[in-house]
């Protein structure tokens, strides 16, 4: 009998140790953080009405009041009217002399 012969996968016959290759650490570099500018929100322009000048009034300053004390209202009696008798006239009796 002949003795077969086998191929062997090349993947399996490479067995031998492959040195590592350190790999190099790259450093990485630190990204600087751009500061992001605020965007200024434009205003609109409101459309002014032409208004007609008023002149400014002067300011009064306030003067301070002083409280006042309340007084108190004395109530008045109210007098009562004496109602006047009338006096009954008495009539002389007149004396009459009889002859």
């Amino acid at each position: 009998m002949k003795s077969k012969k086998y191929y062997i996968l090349p993947t399996i016959t490479n067995n031998k140790k492959k040195k590592k290759k350190k790999k190099k650490k790259k450093k990485k570099k630190k990204k600087k953080k751009k500061k992001k500018k605020k965007k200024k929100k434009k205003k609109k322009k409101k459309k002014k009405k032409k208004k007609k000048k008023k002149k400014k009034k002067k300011k009064k300053k306030k003067k301070k009041k002083k409280k006042k004390k309340k007084k108190k209202k004395k109530k008045k009696k109210k007098k009562k009217k004496k109602k006047k008798k009338k006096k009954k006239k008495k009539k002389k009796k007149k004396i009459v002399e009889i002859k």
